[in-house]
């Protein structure tokens, strides 16, 4: 049975209740079924929201029902801080974006602290389909794809965002919420590229593209989100 839809978000940063939303939406308003349709997730599950743990443990229940050719969870910045705390390295930078919330969240799942080490050392980059390329952060210009780093990956900001530089295919990218560069509280499109933090945890939405089989895209957004955090 051939796939018909892709369906997008980023930085969900523990916000279950409208990550659920929106899941709930891709199975009532589009008929969703991901044994045809897929899902990217462009990372950013952890840190800030409430229910971090709650977050991961959904999407690694979609993936084994699904399969990993079907659920596409990609690495974020988030996650990789997590990743070198638990490693004992750079703690005190992940304690100051949001690490206090997803630990407590790690608290109510007793044992499930190498599980989610796990899940996050092995979640990739970047993925491709005919269309698009799919990353957290951005892409360096001026570097092929193939020489990516993986801090750029997850963390750069302006030097990909406003290069007027064109990649292979249009880079669908979260990382850097929408209003701080535009002010808009929906996705938008820089140089051809589509930006889709719409800064959920920070009291906007959580974004959903949904790109048809030809490429062509439209959005759905979630409730705005009660959290409010300051944006940094």
């Amino acid at each position: 049975m051939d796939r018909k839809r892709t369906f997008v978000m980023s930085d969900i940063h523990g916000c279950l209740k409208e990550f659920s939303q929106l899941l709930s939406i891709i199975e009532r308003d589009y008929d969703g079924d991901f044994t045809r349709d897929r899902l990217v997730l462009l990372g950013d599950y952890v840190d800030r929201g409430p229910d971090s743990i709650e977050v991961i443990k959904k999407i690694m229940e979609l993936r084994d029902c699904f399969g990993d050719q079907h659920i596409i969870p990609l690495v974020g910045n988030h996650e990789r801080m997590a990743l070198d705390y638990f490693d004992g390295m750079n703690q005190e930078r992940w304690m100051r974006n949001g690490a206090a919330e997803t630990l407590e969240s790690l608290d109510r799942h007793e044992g499930f602290r190498e599980v989610f080490i796990n899940f996050m050392k092995n979640l990739p980059y970047t993925f491709e389909d005919e269309h698009y390329l799919y990353v957290h952060a951005g892409l360096r210009p001026g570097t092929g794809l193939e020489n990516q780093t993986p801090w750029d990956l997850v963390w750069i900001r302006e030097d990909f965002f406003m290069s007027q530089e064109r990649f292979p295919k249009p880079v669908i990218f979260g990382h850097t919420p929408v209003r701080t560069i535009t002010g808009e509280t929906k996705p938008i499109v820089l140089h051809g590229n589509i930006a889709i933090d719409t800064a959920c945890v920070y009291g906007g939405f959580l974004t959903m593209l949904v790109i048809q089989q030809d490429g062509t895209w439209e959005y759905v957004q979630s409730d705005r989100c009660g959290i409010e955090k300051e944006l940094d």
